[in-house]
C-alpha cells in the first residue's frame, strides 16, 4: 500500500489555513472570557458580555426597545420579559457562590497544610514536643 502524500514538503513548515486563524480567535476570546470570570465573578462577567454584545450589533431602536421594556417598564405585555432575565441572573449568583466555596475550601486546607508544617519544623528544630490551640473550623 503507497504511503499517503504529505500536503508539504518535509523542509517547508506547514501553512497555516483559515481554521488555525478562527482556532486561535476562539481561544483567546474564551481567555479574555475566563479573565473576565476571575476578575468579576460569573454575574459581573455575564453582564459585561451582554452589554459589549448589545452595544456592538443592537441597532439605535432596539437599544430604545430594551430600556423602554426592561428599564421604564413600558409595553410590558407578559411576565416572562422580566422573570427569565432574573432566574438566569438568580443562576449566575449561585453558581459564583458555587465557585467561591470550591476557592475558600481549597484555601483553607492549604492554610491546614502550611500550619502542620510549621509546627512540624518548629517542634524538630526545639527538640520538644509543642502544646496547641483547638484550630479554628
Amino acid at each position: 500500500m503507497p504511503s499517503p502524500t504529505p500536503l508539504h514538503q518535509p523542509d517547508e513548515p506547514p501553512r497555516k489555513g483559515r481554521g488555525d486563524n478562527a482556532t486561535a480567535i476562539t481561544i483567546s476570546v474564551i481567555q479574555f472570557f475566563s479573565t473576565l470570570v476571575d476578575r468579576f465573578g460569573w454575574p459581573g462577567a455575564a453582564l459585561i458580555a451582554l452589554g459589549t454584545g448589545i452595544q456592538l450589533w443592537a441597532t439605535t431602536d432596539q437599544k430604545h426597545q430594551m430600556v423602554d421594556m426592561f428599564i421604564l417598564g413600558r409595553g410590558m405585555q407578559s411576565w416572562w420579559p422580566m422573570v427569565v432575565p432574573s432566574v438566569a441572573f438568580v443562576l449566575l449568583v449561585w453558581a459564583q457562590r458555587e465557585t467561591n466555596k470550591r476557592e475558600v475550601r481549597k484555601i483553607k486546607q492549604e492554610m491546614r497544610r502550611i500550619v502542620e508544617e510549621k509546627s512540624a519544623l518548629q517542634e524538630e528544630l526545639s527538640e520538644r514536643r509543642l502544646r496547641h490551640s483547638r484550630p479554628d473550623e
